[in-house]
Parts: C-alpha cells; sequence; structure tokens
C-alpha cells in the first residue's frame, strides 16, 4: 500500500498536506467569521464594525480563546452572536470534524487524504477509525454542552429573565469548547464577565465541570467511560492527563485560595465558603478557559504568577484546550528529575519515554517561551500610547501575552484598548496557539528527513 505523502502528490503538484489543510482550513473560517461579525446586522447599532477588530474576535473565537475588544453582549446582536457562537464549536471541534460532519450528514465519501487531515487535527496517528472516533466526539459534545445548558437555565433566567434560556446555551457551548466567551456585558464598557455569580454555586461548578471535560481531551473522557470510572483499567495516557491535571487543579486551588484569602479587591470581602467556590474556580479556569468571577488586573503578583504557569501548561492533547499540554509538562518534569539523578533515559511510572518524544516537549516548551516572550516585547513597545499606564506593566503584559498562547483569555484588561499592530500581534500568538507550533512549523517547512549522522561532540553543560 502506498503512503498517504505519496498519494497526496499524485494527486497534484500543489496539493495540500494533511496540516496545511487542517491551518488553511483554519484560516478561511477565521476570516468568513470576521466578515459576518463585521456586517451591520451582527451590531445592535445596525453600523459597521471596524474589521480589524472583527478580525481579532472571529480568530479569538476560531482559537477558542475569549479575548475580546468590545463587549460581546452588549455590542452584538443575536445574530452576531450566533456566529460568534458558531465559530467557537468550529474551534472547539477543530475545523476537519466539522467539515467531516458535514460530509457525513451528506452520505459524502471520505477519501483517504481527508482521513489523514482528521487524523492530524484530531492529534491521531493513522487514520483507522478515524469515521467512527469523529461520531463520537461530536455526539459527546452535544450532549455534554446540553446537559451544562440545562444546568445553567435557572440561575440564568432567575438573574436575566428569558433570555437565560440563550445564555446558558451559549455559556455552556462556550465552556465547555474551552472559549471563555460570555455574553452578560450590559454597557460599552462591561467586562466583568462572571463577576456577579462569584457566589453561585449552580453557576461556578457548572462551567467548571464543562471546562475541565472539555479540557480533558475527547480520548481520555471516552476511556473513562469506556471502562466503567475504574482507574486500574485505564490507558497509560488517560492515568497520566488525570493525575497530572488533578494535581494541577489542587495546587492552584490552595495557593490562591491562600494568597487571595485577605486580597479586598478579590476574595478578601466574601465568607470563606466563597472564597473556596471562586479560588477553585479561578484554578479551573486559568488553566485553559477565560472566565473568571474576579477582576485579573486586582488579583496579587504571586496570583498572577502561578496563573501564568498554568495557563502556559493548559489543557491536554486532543482537548479543546490550548497551552504545551499536561503530558508535555509531566515529561519535562521527568526530563529534569532524570537529568539531575544522572539517568541515561527517562521515565514515567513504570514506562520509559523516548527520545523523539522528550527532544518534541522540549522544543515545543522552548519555542513557546520564546513566542510568549516576543510577543510580551512587541506590546511593551507597540502598546504605550493605547493602553493606560496603570495597566502597561511588565507584569500584566506578561499575563496576557501568556493567555493569549494558551488560548485562555483571561485579561488584566489591557486587551480593550490594543493597537491595531498589537491585535494583529496576539491575534497571529492566538492562531499558533491552537493550531500548534509543530504543525505551523511543518506546513511551512515540509517535515524533513532524519538528521544526517555527525561525529558526537562533547559539550559541557550545567
Amino acid at each position: 500500500m502506498e503512503s498517504g505523502r505519496n498519494i497526496i502528490k499524485k494527486r497534484g503538484r500543489f496539493a495540500l498536506s494533511p496540516v496545511q489543510t487542517v491551518i488553511a482550513g483554519f484560516v478561511l473560517v477565521i476570516f468568513a467569521g470576521a466578515f459576518l461579525l463585521s456586517v451591520p446586522l451582527s451590531t445592535t447599532d445596525n453600523s459597521w464594525t471596524p474589521f480589524i477588530d472583527a478580525l481579532f474576535i472571529s480568530t479569538s473565537a476560531v482559537c477558542v480563546t475569549g479575548y475580546s475588544t468590545l463587549p460581546v453582549g452588549f455590542y452584538f446582536t443575536g445574530f452576531g452572536q450566533a456566529v460568534l457562537l458558531l465559530l467557537v464549536q468550529i474551534g472547539g471541534l477543530g475545523f476537519m470534524t466539522v467539515t467531516t460532519l458535514v460530509l457525513m450528514l451528506m452520505r459524502k465519501k471520505i477519501l483517504f487524504r481527508d482521513r489523514l487531515a482528521i487524523g492530524a487535527a484530531l492529534n491521531e496517528s493513522g487514520n483507522k477509525g478515524i469515521l467512527r472516533l469523529t461520531r463520537k466526539i461530536v455526539l459527546m459534545t452535544l450532549i455534554t454542552e446540553f446537559a451544562g445548558m440545562l444546568a445553567l437555565i435557572a440561575p440564568f433566567c432567575g438573574r436575566n429573565g428569558a433570555v437565560g434560556v440563550w445564555q446558558a446555551a451559549f455559556t455552556s457551548v462556550s465552556a465547555f469548547c474551552n472559549a471563555g466567551f460570555d455574553i452578560f456585558a450590559r454597557s460599552a464598557n462591561d467586562f466583568s464577565g462572571l463577576n456577579a455569580y462569584i457566589d453561585d454555586v449552580t453557576v461556578s461548578l457548572t462551567i467548571a465541570f464543562l471546562i475541565i471535560a472539555g479540557g480533558l481531551g475527547f480520548a481520555v473522557i471516552s476511556d473513562v467511560f469506556k471502562n466503567k470510572f475504574r482507574f486500574k483499567r485505564f490507558s497509560f495516557h488517560t492515568k497520566l492527563v488525570l493525575t497530572v491535571t488533578g494535581i494541577l487543579l489542587v495546587a492552584g486551588w490552595a495557593f490562591i485560595f491562600g494568597v487571595e484569602y485577605s486580597n479586598p479587591a478579590t476574595l478578601g470581602g466574601h465568607s470563606a465558603g466563597v472564597k473556596l467556590l471562586s479560588s477553585f474556580f479561578q484554578s479551573v479556569s486559568c488553566r485553559t478557559a477565560g472566565f473568571s468571577t474576579v477582576n485579573q488586573s486586582d488579583l496579587r503578583s504571586a496570583s498572577k504568577f502561578l496563573c501564568d504557569i498554568l495557563m502556559f501548561i493548559g489543557a491536554s492533547p486532543g482537548s479543546t484546550g490550548g497551552g504545551i499540554k499536561t503530558t508535555t509538562f509531566a515529561v519535562l518534569v521527568m526530563t529534569l528529575v532524570s537529568g539531575l539523578k544522572g539517568r541515561g533515559g527517562v521515565a514515567i511510572g513504570k514506562h520509559s519515554v523516548n527520545q523523539k518524544t522528550v527532544y518534541k516537549s522540549i522544543s515545543v516548551t522552548a519555542a513557546s517561551l520564546i513566542l510568549v516572550s516576543a510577543l510580551a516585547t512587541l506590546l511593551l513597545l507597540t502598546e504605550k500610547n493605547y493602553v493606560p499606564a496603570s495597566l502597561l506593566s511588565f507584569e500584566n503584559v506578561l499575563h496576557d501575552s501568556f493567555s493569549a498562547f494558551s488560548t485562555v483569555g483571561l485579561t488584566t484588561n489591557i486587551i480593550p484598548y490594543l493597537s491595531p499592530i498589537g491585535k494583529l500581534f496576539v491575534a497571529v500568538v492566538m492562531f499558533c496557539g491552537r493550531v500548534g507550533l509543530i504543525p505551523v512549523a511543518a506546513a511551512f517547512s515540509g517535515t524533513g528527513g532524519d538528521l544526517i549522522r555527525y561525529p558526537e561532540a562533547v559539550i559541557p553543560v550545567g
């Protein structure tokens, strides 16, 4: 049987590779969404939205980030909000997953090349069972989002009336896709998000559950249900993801609770129960989602730094979240341990980690840090005349840069003030964070071949 690469070459000189197909699909959806968001039909004042803002928000939606330069609930009509929600859903499921679903509904044949592209989008090797996996992903997504909507209807309708049904549906999809968009704004300067629901147990826990479920990845959720929640029967990947996720959530919860406990600008004025609830929500959200019940600019420096770390680690492979991923973080930690102990290899539990995985983890992390640093530097240089001086600190800019790369969407209120060039910089980083640095590099440089074997050099390190 001929390889997928050879088949692609024979189909046409300029045929796109699977990775290039996925990236091209994301770009196409982003520009289509930008156009729809910019038309007067999408705005409450029936005016054209500046294209740079529409492009920024469309990129943020498709890359499931949640950043917006405009208050979504106040600025966009029901049509505009529906367009935004569709973009979020496409971004969460992935362009190729949605395309495959449409083709299956139309009873069109899925070609081998298309199966390879779907596999690339889902971070799956090979093409066996791809269509069955796609069906499971779509069904799982719709069921989870519908359950989340049902749970949110009562608190939202109780506070906002009949419009709460739409708010519940929008928030549920946004939460499961780890997007972080909300439609609660009531004025042109209202970016308060879920602050009004800081003490609402149902809202906080429901959204937290949706965020965690979306951030675990479809393969992990499927494995959990397949093995009836019996940890011993889970695959090694599932065990690793659940373990790392649990440790990060609990550690973040405890740290934020302790640091913000007496902060009058965030949790200081609330009861112990609300402090526990809000610090847990913050720990969950800053991993991948971008919802908030407190103003991020009011967090203490230690909390912001911890959130930077949690955002950078992000969600798990094959999920709707960003970041370098929990498994990459686990490999990095064990590589560090092995290096300090002078071991010749890396192991996690009773499993050895191959060298390619180690190199890939280090490369992804290093490249991601360089990208975040570059964005922070550029924003500090270009936004002096746009962002208020009280907000444009290195601490805040770095926080929002990590958030953009990890497609989290938590902001220290810098984003609404960005200049056109600043919006473009952030949009590019959001796109790279969602698609992945390795796929982006492969799309533009090719996959290459194995490294030529040169004589080994002894280089002192450490």
